[in-house]
Parts: C-alpha cells; sequence; structure tokens
C-alpha cells in the first residue's frame, strides 16, 4: 500500500536519510531524496528495513543494535549508536526511530532517521558491490552463504576484481560486523616477521606491542593475495585457526584471496595442505569484467557517484558504450581509475566519451589485434615489465626468478620502468 502524500512530503522534509516502515510487516514503504543519495538509487519499498541498509541479517544478526524494542515499549522516540567498520573507515550511525500513530493510537509506521557520523567513504568504497550479470548474483549468493557462517572464506578473482572488497562485505553482513576488519598483503608476513606481526612483539621500552590476532580479536583478519604466504605464517594461521575450533570459539574469523581457485593451490601444492584445507568449507569467486560486461554501466554509475564532491557528476550514454566496449583487464580497479580522470578532464561535471582515455593496460589489450601500431621491442619489454611489477604480489627476489634475470639486472630495468612512468 502506497504512502499517504503528506506522509510522503513529511518524509521529503527530513533533512538525514530516512524512510517509512510498514508497522504489521517492517517493511520499506517510502524512502525519502537524501536516502538514495547517500545509500544508492535502488528499489527499496518491499524490502526489510535491515534490507535498506545493504545487509543480509537484522541488526541483532549484524552485532548490530535496533532502536525498535525501546521505541515500542515507550512508544516515544528512540536511539541507538551503531558502528560499522568498513574499507579505510570506521563509520558510525546514529539511527533514530519514532513511531507514527494513527487516530486510536496504533503505530502504523515507524519513521527511521540514519545520521551518518563518520566516514561516508563506507557508502562508495566497500558496499558497492554492483552488478546484474548472472555471475554478479552468483557471487552475491556465494557472500550471503559465507556471510551466514564463521568458517575460513577463501576470494579468488583476477587482479583489480575487488577481492577485498567482497570479503569486507561479507564481514560487514556477519555477526562479526561491529568488529574489526584487519587487512595484511601476504608478502608482509615473512618467515623472518611473520610471527611479531601475527602474534604481536614487546618494543624497546618492553611494552607489548599487539599483533594481528589481537587487533582482529572478534573480527575478521584478511589475508591479500595469500598465494605468496611462507611457511611460518601459514603455520601460525593454522594453529591459530585449530586452537580457537577446539575451544567452540573463534577469536577471528580468517579470510584470504588469491588469483588463484582453492582447487588449483591445492592441486598445484602452492600453499601447505593444513592451510588450505582451512577454506574447504567457503569459497567466493568474483568473476572479471569481461565476463559480465552487463555490469559495467552499473559500475561506472556507482563509481561515478562515489568521486568527489559526491553525487555531483554524471555520464552520457555514449561515455558508457566506450567503457562496455572494452574488455578491462585490470578490471574495477582500472576502470574506476579511468572515470577518475575522466573527471578530472570533463566539463559541466558531465563525463563524455571524449573524456575517455584508456589505461595502458587496455592498449596493451589492443598490441595484438588487427591493424594495431607496430611498437618496438624495446617499448614491448618495458610495457610487460611495468605489468609485472603491477601485478606480482611476492618477494622481488622471486619475481626476477621468474622473469629469468639476475637480481641486479631485474633492479636496474625496474627503476627505469619506475623512472619513465607518468
Amino acid at each position: 500500500m502506497a504512502v499517504s502524500s503528506e506522509l510522503a512530503c513529511m518524509l521529503e522534509a527530513v533533512s538525514d536519510p530516512a524512510f517509512l516502515i510498514r508497522a504489521d510487516d517492517m517493511t520499506v514503504a517510502c524512502v525519502n531524496s537524501a536516502f538514495s543519495r547517500v545509500f544508492g538509487a535502488f528499489g527499496f519499498e518491499g524490502k526489510q528495513c535491515w534490507e535498506a541498509l545493504h545487509r543480509a541479517g537484522n541488526c541483532a544478526a549484524c552485532g548490530l543494535g535496533c532502536p525498535l524494542a525501546q521505541a515500542a515499549a515507550t512508544l516515544q522516540e528512540a536511539q541507538i549508536q551503531q558502528t560499522v567498520y568498513a574499507s579505510a573507515y570506521t563509520t558510525r550511525y546514529t539511527v533514530t526511530m519514532r513511531p507514527i500513530l494513527s487516530s486510536d493510537g496504533k503505530v502504523v509506521y515507524w519513521l527511521e532517521r540514519i545520521a551518518v557520523k563518520k566516514g561516508l567513504g563506507v557508502m562508495h568504497d566497500s558496499r558497492g558491490y554492483v552488478g546484474v550479470s548472472l555471475a554478479h548474483q552468483k557471487t552475491v549468493h556465494e557472500m550471503a552463504k559465507c556471510a551466514g557462517l564463521d568458517s575460513p572464506v577463501w576470494v579468488c578473482g583476477e587482479s583489480g576484481t575487488g577481492k577485498e572488497l567482497y570479503a569486507r562485505t561479507v564481514h560487514e553482513n556477519s555477526p562479526r560486523a561491529s568488529q574489526p576488519f584487519v587487512a595484511v598483503e601476504a608478502c608482509d608476513l615473512t618467515d623472518e616477521n611473520a610471527r611479531d606481526l601475527l602474534c604481536g612483539r614487546s618494543d624497546k621500552t618492553k611494552q607489548r606491542v599487539p599483533g594481528l590476532f589481537s587487533r582482529a580479536e572478534g573480527g575478521t583478519l584478511f589475508i591479500d593475495s595469500a598465494e605468496s604466504l611462507g611457511k611460518t605464517a601459514c603455520a601460525l594461521l593454522t594453529q591459530a585457526v585449530q586452537k580457537a575450533k577446539l575451544k567452540q570459539r573463534r577469536s577471528f574469523r580468517l579470510m584470504a584471496s588469491s588469483r588463484y581457485c582453492l582447487s588449483e593451490i591445492q592441486t598445484g601444492k602452492k600453499l601447505p595442505s593444513a592451510f588450505s584445507d582451512l577454506f574447504s568449507t567457503d569459497s567466493v569467486h568474483v568473476a572479471a569484467l569481461r565476463e559480465r560486461k552487463e555490469d559495467i554501466a552499473p559500475l561506472a554509475r556507482h563509481f561515478i557517484r562515489g568521486i568527489a564532491p559526491y553525487n555531483t557528476y554524471k555520464i552520457t550514454e555514449e561515455a558508457l558504450e566506450v567503457l562496455t566496449h572494452c574488455d578491462w583487464p585490470g578490471n574495477m580497479r582500472s576502470l574506476r581509475n579511468t572515470l577518475v580522470i575522466a573527471a578530472e578532464h570533463c566539463q559541466d561535471q558531465t563525463i563524455r566519451a571524449g573524456d575517455i582515455a584508456l589505461e595502458r593496460d587496455q592498449e596493451e589489450n589492443e598490441l595484438f589485434r588487427p591493424g594495431a601500431e607496430i611498437v618496438t621491442l624495446e617499448a614491448l619489454k618495458e610495457r610487460y615489465l611495468g605489468w609485472v611489477l603491477e601485478q606480482f604480489k611476492g618477494p622481488r627476489a622471486e619475481l626476477a626468478k621468474k622473469l629469468g634475470l639476475s637480481q641486479r639486472t631485474f633492479y636496474r630495468l625496474a627503476a627505469e620502468v619506475r623512472k619513465n612512468e607518468p
């Protein structure tokens, strides 16, 4: 049932993001323009109130408070604070709920207002997994399944697909949502320092410096590019997870990402089996953009909303068509970077086809197509080495070995590439 024009006008007059909730089934009846600007212009009507905030479960299931019980008991306005750890920010919301009563004193609607206290970035970087493709829907289904459990999660996909973003989304929709999400690059956990970084150490004043295990207490520890983990880090992580399992209490939830799917890791024995076996229950596969081109346009619209000043840029259909015809080897990262550059050069805050300059990786994708420009072998070597430096997350000595170069030659060539970069 649609809300009356009087209620709709009242809701629109609220400056904070706000929506009306039907009292009988707690579904969203109407949202105001401020809510759509902050949380996205999606079809919220008919959704459960917590679905409007992009969660997979109600507030209690996500470890967050809810003002409904107090408001229902007193029939007065109730307010609570919610803290969500996401992206590079800790975002605090003030959630206020008040009843809308009928003439006979019964609650007809609940009016809920959301004041973002800190960290607008959560709207644009973390909760922004966007898509309409079947591949995207499959990923969302996998995330929803993982969010409801508490076992280790393996996230796989090509570079630039936003694997950390998807891992954060699983965390934010889980019972651990109100606790920290701590991320670390696998290559930083060397055999020499893994124990100190994970378990903590004492500094020169003999004060205890907490490790990643302590910092992630109650929340999630995320290992990026896990295929680069050394044996010491794998052993410590395995021991911590197994120890918590014996106590029937996980001090933190382990998540890891890789460009390899779990079966490739296990078959190729890229990591100790005891560690890779921890992830045998849950995994999330993030498809490359070239495999879900119908998601490029909605992703582009989403990204331009997050370019500062927020919600001020537009993009033409012709520009979207240019973006859609690209394969994007760098995936979402390259798409977003391209749009940021286009926004810097566009006029009237409208991105047009002529404003879009494809990144180097897109040019490389054109290299071997009919009619492509012929370049020198020296230029090709420089392009390839630049791409390798960006993609490879492991130790530089290992990369030099893979390229068949001495470390001295590798460092000299790498320095030349960095010097020539814009």
